[in-house]
């Protein structure tokens, strides 16, 4: 037994490793079923795939978002890994500074009955954890004081509360490194925040950048003109879910706001969204008139992520509860499309809708039938050549795809328009 926990930490020390160095890990075994951690228990989380955040709402997938953070050893390992709702990631503050504090919004006000947090390691593991409340990110009440068993989940019933932001301080670590892999809020969503727009000039890793919001559909630049980071994506609820393209470097992101707008948060995977993290993008809004704000670059189209990637991921496209296509915030992505069609008039096309947010295969395929053909529709209204696309709604017909967390899962339920 002995030997196995020795085992089992050793691997999960050289996932994070590997994840740091922005190469992808040794594919890691089948997540079993999420699994509620009850009150007082300590679950291990050696096996990366465990979803441990599938009730948790400080999670990014739901609309969580950094506000502030003091510290982190490096942008590969900042605040945002402690909210991401993937176990194989986490946060870490920098050598001989364990003692940090974190501040998140969550993604609505929202009324808490359980705090908790996982630790990869005991021994970069706090003593104990302090959490603060607040309505509005100004006023501040300490809400409860954590002890972590050292290794795995630790959750603990608190007095239930409000809350729109939570603070999180790392207090009287055992080591030099203090790491949170997730930190944990579960209760339930009282009322949702107002919509911001990703619009605008920004500040994201200390480098200027540019997003560009139309309905729903998001383009940018995001850093110089020498090796500038371009996305293309759209809104899907409370989450950006973009491409980017860097130099030959490709990968998806999926990007949160705090309530006022003022913050951007995101996790960026290089390529398909499996367990290949990169870095993460923190930012703040400047000022369009300052001298950070970026100088004019163009964009790349549809047809340069096609070309480069081999599929264009239709993000902008969006869908209401019962997988009615929303004409008027997808109008600019379906007019790309068509733009495209047509500046290629000898090459066919596969429309591809997958969805794996579903427990039931069956309703994961129907649901992408009936986007696909809503597609469909809004493309031949605008008079796109539709005999030269074939059309194939596969549901969650993949298997050979890791998608433990939320927010993989949403990255990966989309609408990709490929080359045949």
């Amino acid at each position: 037994m002995k030997r196995r926990g020795s085992f089992l930490l050793l691997l999960l020390v050289t996932v994070i490793a590997i994840a740091a160095c922005k190469r992808a890990p040794q594919p890691p075994p089948a997540a079993p079923a999420p699994q509620r951690v009850s009150n007082e228990e300590v679950t291990s989380i050696a096996t990366p795939t465990l979803d441990i955040d599938s009730d948790n709402l400080l999670n990014l997938a739901y609309g969580a978002a950094v506000v502030s953070r003091t510290d982190e050893l490096n942008l590969e390992s900042s605040a945002v890994n402690a909210i991401d709702g993937m176990s194989f990631s986490a946060w870490s503050s920098s050598p001989g500074a364990p003692e940090q504090t974190l501040v998140f919004a969550l993604g609505g006000l929202s009324r808490i009955e359980q705090l908790g947090v996982t630790t990869p390691d005991k021994n970069q593991s706090p003593a104990k954890v302090r959490f603060a409340s607040s309505p509005d990110g100004r006023s501040w009440r300490d809400v409860a004081t954590i002890e972590p068993a050292g290794k795995g989940t630790t959750i603990r019933d608190v007095t239930p509360f409000e809350a729109r932001y939570l603070r999180v301080e790392t207090i009287e670590p055992a080591e030099r490194y203090a790491m949170l892999a997730s930190v944990h809020a579960i209760g339930s969503e009282l009322r949702p925040s107002e919509r911001q727009s990703f619009g605008g000039c920004w500040s994201i890793n200390t480098f200027a950048a540019t997003l560009v919001q139309n309905g729903a559909r998001i383009t940018g630049v995001l850093g110089g003109v020498k090796r500038p980071t371009y996305v293309d994506g759209g809104v899907e609820g409370r989450v950006a879910k973009l491409m980017w393209i860097n130099g030959p470097m490709w990968g998806y992101a999926a990007a949160t706001l705090t309530p006022d707008g003022r913050n951007i948060s995101a996790i960026t995977i290089y390529e398909e969204p499996l367990n290949n993290l990169g870095q993460t993008w923190i930012g703040s809004r400047c000022d369009a008139t300052a001298e950070r704000a970026p100088r004019a670059v163009s964009q790349l189209t549809p047809a340069d992520y096609l070309r480069r990637v081999g599929h264009w991921t239709m993000s902008g496209i969006v869908f209401d509860g019962q997988d009615r296509l929303l004409e008027e915030p997808s109008a600019g992505t379906l007019d790309d499309a068509v733009a495209l069609l047509r500046a290629a008039p000898s090459q066919r096309f596969r429309l591809v809708a997958r969805e794996f947010r579903n427990n039931d295969p069956n309703e994961n395929l129907r649901r992408t039938k009936a986007r696909v053909e809503a597609v469909r529709a809004a493309l031949q209204s605008r008079g796109a050549d539709l005999s030269r696309i074939e059309l194939a709604p596969i549901g969650s017909k993949r298997d050979d795809i890791d998608r433990p967390s939320a927010i993989q899962r949403m990255l990966w339920s989309r609408i990709d328009l490929e080359k045949r």
